[in-house]
């Protein structure tokens, strides 16, 4: 069975901010809640597994730390080849 929205988001408050079970179900129902009454609600969502979501916040940082000659530093800090390093800058200019 799939668990509903507020099951998911009460599991991550509780990963991530340490709440108490029944804090963290009552919070994350307040929160569906405020979002249907914001006209969220009835729509199907994509949740990205956490390697795509790490990768976003990767790539991200690269951009930020990118100044053009530092580009060998970046290499060996994230473990990634040039090219792969100048395509991450690339695309985060095209998204502009």
């Amino acid at each position: 069975m799939t668990p509903s929205f507020v099951d998911v988001v009460a599991d991550g408050l509780r990963h991530f901010a340490g709440l108490p079970p029944a804090v963290a179900e009552a919070l994350a129902a307040q929160i569906a809640r405020s979002a249907a009454e914001l006209g969220h609600g009835g729509g199907d969502y994509y949740l990205p597994g956490a390697s795509h979501l790490n990768r976003a916040e990767r790539n991200a940082r690269i951009r930020a730390e990118y100044v053009g000659a530092n580009v060998k530093e970046l290499c060996r800090k994230y473990g990634l080849s040039r090219a792969s390093i100048y395509s991450i800058v690339r695309r985060g200019r095209d998204d502009c």
